[in-house]
């Protein structure tokens, strides 16, 4: 069972005193990945040694935009809670599970007691932090699979986020505070102590879709065309990275809006390849990429140390094209691996972000963002992290 009293902002202190023992058995599985017993409940301590100090404390009240209209989903976002999640699988739906992780099943949800009947699971997660069913396996929750217009607190989907690359189970939730507080739509983080037919699985994050839902609630004209930026991966074990290059352009993956035949996509590479023949950034990535935008998504990229992302490794991100200007803006995802000292933010690979670091104008604004970025991690109460990071390096 997860430790009494526990908070998710009390999770973050929390994790001081743990995280010498970050290995998997303290989240719920055992030594070999497999789901196990945590031990007493008690252990954690009384419920006020959870608890940062006001000044301490970040979380939703720190984010541009939360005291705006209210969100029906805005509860399972706070962090003064970490939400209580079950569940509940048939044989069938297991046996399917393991034999084709990523077709969904049907299953019920309780989500802090309240129960949602069937609703879609499958398992989420490729290389690296992928777990079968029979370990701490990650989930996309889809309510609205086998019920039409089946809705939870106004939301259609669900991540559950395994954590198992993420050692300190704050990265998303650092990152894309810091994203939203650059004015980039990322998804919002929460968290929720995960149990599968009665078996503890540990610790997961809570993390936001990207949707129609998602995309209604971040701009103000909703029905553009968002593409999946993240890697390709085939049944081989191999993968191909994604980019706005002729040779790899054809596999990004229309995820909401309408199928134009990649036209939007292609365009951006046409960009590219007129900076790659000596044209300027304004000029050419310009009439395609809002660059104001992308700019400030490179410079967080480059705060977060996001190695894994678009502008280091062409990965993890979603591209959204804006029906108001036509302009692509990227927005982010996965931060397993941010955080890193070892992302060349010297070196960006990123078509768009290496053209616009040969580019006066655009490497200007760029350098302005890094500033901004600077300065928006100040006030959101960031620099807590560092700190964190520090002591427990030391441990």
């Amino acid at each position: 069972a997860m430790p009494k009293g526990l908070t998710a902002i009390g999770l973050v202190s929390w994790l001081g005193v743990v995280l010498a023992g970050c290995e998997a058995n303290v989240w719920g599985v055992g030594d070999d990945d497999t789901v196990g017993p945590v031990g007493d409940d008690d252990d954690v301590g009384d419920d006020d040694d959870d608890v940062l100090d006001d000044d301490d404390a970040w979380g939703v009240e720190h984010v541009p935009g939360a005291e705006g209209p209210e969100d029906p989903a805005d509860w399972i976002f706070e962090l003064h809670q970490i939400h209580q999640v079950e569940i509940e699988l048939s044989g069938d739906a297991e046996a399917s599970l393991r034999a084709d992780p990523y077709e969904y099943v049907e299953g019920n949800l309780i989500f802090d007691g309240v129960l949602v009947n069937q609703v879609g699971f499958r398992l989420k997660g490729h290389l690296g932090s992928f777990r079968d069913l029979d370990r701490k396996s990650g989930f996309k929750v889809d309510f609205n699979r086998y019920v039409t217009s089946q809705e939870f607190s106004g939301l259609e989907m669900l991540n559950l986020n395994n954590l198992v690359q993420d050692y300190a189970f704050v990265h998303d939730l650092t990152a894309n505070t810091l994203y939203r507080g650059m004015g980039i739509p990322a998804p919002r983080v929460g968290y929720a102590w995960v149990t599968v037919n009665g078996a503890d699985y540990g610790l997961y994050g809570v993390v936001e879709a990207y949707d129609d839902v998602f995309l209604g609630k971040n701009w103000e004209e909703p029905d553009g065309n968002m593409y999946d930026g993240d890697y390709k991966h085939w049944d081989d074990g191999s993968y191909t990275l994604l980019d706005f290059s002729a040779d790899v352009h054809h596999l990004f993956r229309l995820d909401e809006g309408v199928d134009v035949g990649l036209a939007d996509i292609h365009a951006v590479t046409e960009a590219v390849q007129g900076c790659a023949a000596g044209g300027d950034w304004p000029s050419n990535l310009g009439v395609r990429v809002d660059m104001s935008h992308h700019v400030r998504y490179w410079a967080t990229e480059v705060w977060v140390g996001q190695y894994d992302g678009y502008t280091y490794n062409h990965n993890n991100y979603r591209v959204y094209f804006d029906p108001g200007d036509g302009l692509a803006r990227l927005m982010p995802w996965d931060h397993d691996w941010a955080f890193s000292h070892d992302a060349p933010i010297t070196s960006p690979g990123g078509y768009l972000s290496y053209y616009c670091k040969a580019d006066p104008t655009c490497h200007a604004a760029f350098l302005e963002a890094l500033t901004e970025v600077s300065v928006t991690a100040d006030q959101l109460g960031l620099d807590m992290l560092d700190k964190f990071n520090k002591d427990s390096k030391g441990k």
